[in-house]
């Protein structure tokens, strides 16, 4: 995967004034006269779908278009005049122009929305950035496994990994932190559920000081490092959703719990262990996709880490028998039962 950087900025400066000047206009005017646009097919694919989302009104518009084909659709008007009178008594009860009512039928389709610039000319610096975060959300997404190299602050990737059920496994070095994770591509089931859970880490690569990643694609590799052109890593309130739920149904049911939301990851020798909770002196992770071995290795990882812990997992990602020491659950994570397979003598110990 080749990422956009500044000798790209001429032709997306293109793109984004292309865009721009059909502002008001349908995006498919503005597609049109893109794709006379001379650059790789996949990075402007990139580019144009970074615009829609920079520049929005998809919610806005889906809401409209529903609103107004209910009131125009219904029984064919069979004539001119009828089709005429029924536009105008629909744009006089929500206050609109006829013909402006008539564009708005279909305005939640992407490429009969017309084009908004809510905050002026999108910046092209801006445009590449979110541009490469889809460049290499699509690699990721045909991908078999992934091997990440970070720098820096790492736990932010790490724990979002883990936080989406990701099959992943950390191992630490002497300068960074290396990361393996299992592609969709390798998973026989819910395919494209793990694919989207493993794009929404691209984002997030900004927050390392540095990365690099090896994406197996089967009969390629494609290599991404940095420095990159990459906008500024959000806030990643999805990693510790769960986690955060659980404490306080935890610390519900008994005040007087010891908990530490997000406590640091453990070593077990080389390998890491991230925990999303410490119960007093027994640790609780959450496990989203899963197979018997991967659940069997992270157990030990514990042991290794002299940890006592239970793998609280998600059933429905995996299509094994659990070993012990691991909590199913369905829906919803039944504080009780987490709470009671910690003072379980089977919570897995250092011991055994």
């Amino acid at each position: 995967m080749k990422a956009l950087a500044e000798h790209d900025l001429p032709w997306i400066g293109e793109a984004v004034d292309i865009v721009a000047r059909a502002e008001g206009l349908p995006w498919r005017v503005a597609e049109g006269e893109l794709e006379r646009v001379l650059a790789p097919a996949n990075a402007l694919a990139a580019v144009t779908s970074s615009l829609r989302k920079l520049l929005g009104g998809r919610a806005v518009h889906a809401r409209v278009a529903r609103e107004v084909r209910g009131m125009v659709l219904g029984a064919p008007a069979l004539s001119a005049s009828a089709r005429s009178a029924r536009l105008e008594t629909c744009a006089q009860r929500l206050g609109l122009p006829p013909r402006e009512l008539e564009s708005l039928l279909w305005s939640d389709l992407p490429r009969e929305r017309a084009i908004e610039l809510p905050a002026g000319r999108p910046n092209e610096l801006e445009v590449a950035a979110h541009a490469n975060v889809q460049l290499v959300q699509r690699a990721l997404g045909r991908a078999h496994g992934v091997q990440a190299r970070l720098w820096g602050d790492a736990g932010v990737i790490l724990r979002a990994a883990l936080a989406r059920g990701l099959i992943a496994t950390a191992t630490r070095e002497p300068d960074h932190v290396a990361l393996a994770i299992v592609g969709p591509l390798a998973l026989c089931h819910r395919t494209g559920v793990y694919g989207r859970a493993l794009a929404q880490l691209a984002p997030l690569l900004a927050a390392c000081d540095r990365f690099e990643l090896a994406i197996d694609a089967g009969d390629y590799t494609t290599s991404i490092a940095s420095p990159m052109l990459l906008p500024v890593a959000p806030t990643d309130r999805a990693g510790v959703y769960l986690a955060r739920k659980l404490a306080r149904d935890l610390g519900r049911l008994e005040r007087t719990l010891d908990l530490e939301l997000a406590p640091e990851p453990l070593a077990a020798g080389r390998a890491l262990v991230c925990p999303d909770l410490r119960v007093s002196e027994a640790y609780v992770e959450l496990v989203g996709f899963w197979t018997a071995e991967y659940l069997a290795a992270k157990l030990t990882r514990y042991h290794r880490a002299g940890a006592r812990v239970v793998l609280v997992v998600d059933e429905a990602r995996g299509a094994e028998q659990l070993p012990a020491g691991a909590l199913g659950y369905t829906r919803r994570i039944e504080a009780a039962a987490v709470l009671a397979a910690i003072r379980s003598p089977t919570c897995r110990s250092p011991d055994g």
